[in-house]
């Protein structure tokens, strides 16, 4: 395997859904091309990928608010890697085979690298499909106008330009379709999401008690975390009986706050110290959010600790194939009540935790990963 160039839009080693994905899947790139990899990322990232014994890194510092504005008003990017690229494109070219682009919305490298390059490989991962994920981001009106022309020349040429297109899920592969019609080049393809899962360990299984623990986590002062749980503890929490609830996240809303003042059985931890803590306490793990595109990686909370997953439908894209006693679905208080009093039987039965281990680490390990991009890269 020849030396591949890895351009991530994200800030790696930062504790959000975007940089944590981009993390992951450097880490992939790095198994499929043995540690040869030339990195670009923000000056931000350099601890975080000097410790994954990355050799050639080139940070990107940040722009001045005058470059911001004159590329966003362009229509051109949002991000700090275009004037970066436009720049030394050729010198980071130089003894690379493979171009990976970590993000949609830095796509209009495609169409450069094989305007000078035609023969070099350019595969492009699309964390979401950006039209869905911001219309669900709350911006000025005038910004969406800008927005919306950067989106389409980023991801839709990249789409177009690239020899292969990666997404999470199914559903952001058919968005990307509808969007953007077929790849004009290359081929589009599920690749799912993979993470450094660690060694299996036999856990002992918890004491089964009458009452179950269910918890929440999440990025509690956005909508997308907020929302989902404020519903959950209003409308769903009052019809389950013998359960308790833990909601942990940063910043809680203040609808958030107040809806949980008004519940018995329900703990409102903010900004907590130690979330592994709170999750080794857990019986259920719950995804209450219905907002977004692409794979919810809030959803790994529960899997990497042994718990089963009980996700609103809006957000199961990328686990449909699991187990029924690992991950289930749900839609309202209705189909919540089915799918946990499935799970509790089971959770009784004992050994639940080790499945859902078994099952986590056979379908999102590191090494699974590397197997298909070097599949697909022949």
């Amino acid at each position: 395997m020849n030396k591949a160039l890895f351009i991530s839009m994200h800030q790696l080693g930062v504790q959000n859904g975007g940089s944590i994905a981009s993390g992951n899947f450097l880490k992939v790139a790095l198994k499929a091309f043995e540690g040869s990899v030339r990195v670009v990322a923000s000056a931000e990232s350099v601890e975080y990928v000097k410790a994954l014994g990355v050799l050639d890194f080139q940070p990107v510092g940040a722009r001045s608010t005058l470059q911001k504005l004159s590329c966003l008003f362009r229509g051109v990017c949002s991000d700090r890697f275009t004037p970066y690229v436009d720049i030394h494109l050729l010198q980071l070219l130089e003894g690379v085979s493979h171009v990976i682009l970590d993000g949609s919305m830095i796509g209009r490298f495609a169409p450069m690298v094989k305007a000078i390059s035609p023969e070099m490989h350019v595969t492009q991962l699309h964390h979401n499909c950006e039209r869905k994920f911001y219309s669900d981001t709350k911006m000025p009106w005038w910004l969406r106008l800008f927005m919306k022309r950067v989106i389409d020349n980023n991801q839709g040429g990249g789409w177009r330009a690239a020899d292969l297109n990666l997404t999470f899920t199914e559903q952001d592969k058919t968005d990307l379709t509808q969007a953007y019609g077929e790849p004009l080049r290359g081929k589009a393809v599920v690749f799912g999401y993979y993470e450094e899962c660690g060694k299996l360990e036999v856990l002992n299984e918890k004491q089964v008690e009458d009452s179950l623990r269910l918890v929440i986590t999440g990025n509690m002062s956005v909508p997308k975390g907020y929302a989902g749980a404020v519903w959950f503890v209003e409308e769903i929490l009052p019809k389950l009986q013998g359960v308790s609830l833990v909601i942990a996240g940063r910043n809680p809303h203040e609808q958030l706050i107040e809806a949980c003042a008004r519940c018995r059985n329900v703990e409102l931890i903010a900004n907590p110290e130690d979330m592994q803590a709170i999750l080794r306490e857990a019986d259920v793990f719950v995804n209450p959010s219905s907002i977004g595109s692409g794979i919810k990686v809030r959803n790994f909370d529960g899997l990497r600790n042994g718990l089963p997953v009980i996700c609103h439908e809006g957000n199961v894209h990328g686990f449909e194939h699991l187990p029924d006693d690992v991950f289930a679905a749900f839609t309202d208080a209705g189909s919540f009540i089915h799918c946990f009093d499935r799970m509790r039987q089971t959770i009784k039965r004992g050994g639940l935790r080790g499945i859902v281990l078994h099952a986590y680490q056979a379908n999102f390990g590191l090494e699974a990963g590397a197997k298909k991009i070097r599949e697909y890269l022949g």
